[in-house]
């Protein structure tokens, strides 16, 4: 049986750009606040928020499967990653009208997220169009009461 949760969601982005030897040269910090829904189901937590008003808006869908966690973004820019500790994966990221190949490995995911609400942490490398970045993602979620 699957349980559905409104609330809000606070969204933190840290994005380092990274040098030949691994160095961070750049940062980047994004925030955003918003309002969703959490489900929970019995093998799977599904996250759904809207950051951005107009042309600038994304719809996000962020899915939890055991060890798997699985991040969508539809609108102003676009990309699905599937993040596993210690897997690569190849996709592609569209800020229309470009597209960039991109490639994630994850490094940490720490899940504290429930219908009473959390936090999900995801460590992760990410190559996009050749440049290496070291991306922490935070979601709070504080259901409504």
């Amino acid at each position: 049986m699957a349980f559905i949760k409104e609330g809000r969601f606070l969204v933190r982005s840290r994005i380092e750009d990274l040098d030949e030897s691994g160095l961070a040269t750049d940062a980047e910090e994004i925030k955003s606040e918003s309002v969703g829904f959490l489900r929970a189901a019995e093998d799977e937590m599904l996250l759904t928020y809207t950051e951005g008003e107009g042309e600038a808006k994304v719809f996000s869908q962020i899915a939890v499967r055991g060890e798997t966690v699985t991040v969508n973004r539809r609108g102003a820019n676009e990309s699905s990653i599937v993040l596993e500790v210690g897997k690569k994966h190849a996709s592609i990221y569209k800020v229309p009208p470009y597209s960039f190949d991109m490639e994630v490995e994850a490094k940490r995911i720490r899940n504290g997220m429930s219908l009473k609400g959390g936090r999900l942490d995801l460590f992760y490398l990410m190559t996009v169009g050749g440049q290496a970045r070291k991306v922490r993602l935070t979601v709070d979620f504080e259901p409504n009461k």
